[in-house]
């Protein structure tokens, strides 16, 4: 890769991170090109350059944020494997926002699913994001004896988001005891069969 297609690829990510920030900050209405080259520190001109409309820079920062948190869950995963209940109880209460301000992430996924409702862009996008963490969870169940383990990870996964959901609705926290009691009578119950 030339010295111009380094600029122009890092010129890219930081525009697309930027979209995401203001993403996770204000929401996709937020989302202008001016206010991406302000964000970027780049010339909005660079913006059109990458991004001819605002659905391309937005499905990109999507995608972009999707493709990032696929890597960084590998990345995760290979540094701390999960191996028992207990490490799949630690791993999923240390993946989900329990304070306000813990929430960015959640809220660019928020975003993402209500933009893939509403027009039916980006659903590949979201489904690839949905299923992320499946597999590896799926693989722990198995192991630790849970009869129907993609119900068991999807159930886990909407516990663990519905919690978000219910941080971002109330404004306040929740304790991190609270998430792993939620987790330990689904994870029993499914263990039950």
């Amino acid at each position: 890769m030339g010295s111009n297609e380094t600029k122009r690829g890092a010129a890219r990510d930081t525009i697309l991170q930027a979209v995401l920030d203001l993403i996770a900050r204000d929401g996709i209405d937020a989302v202008t090109h001016r206010s991406a080259a302000e964000s970027s520190s780049v010339s909005p001109g660079t913006v059109t350059y990458h991004f001819p409309s605002r659905e391309k820079l937005i499905d990109a920062a999507f995608s972009k944020y999707v493709a990032d948190y696929q890597v960084s869950l590998n990345q995760a995963i290979a540094s701390q494997p999960i191996r028992t209940r207990e490490d799949l109880l630690k791993f999923l209460v240390g993946t989900t926002g329990l304070s306000p301000d813990a929430l960015s992430l959640a809220c660019i996924e928020a975003e993402l699913a209500l933009l893939s409702h509403r027009s039916g862009r980006l659903a590949s996008v979201l489904q690839a994001w949905q299923r992320a963490m499946e597999p590896i969870l799926c693989d722990v169940l198995e192991r630790i004896g849970v009869p129907r383990p993609v119900e068991a990870a999807r159930t886990l996964t909407a516990i663990c988001r519905g919690t978000e959901f219910e941080v971002m609705a109330r404004g306040g926290a929740i304790s991190p005891e609270t998430l792993n009691a939620r987790l330990e009578t689904a994870l029993r119950g499914l263990q039950e069969g």
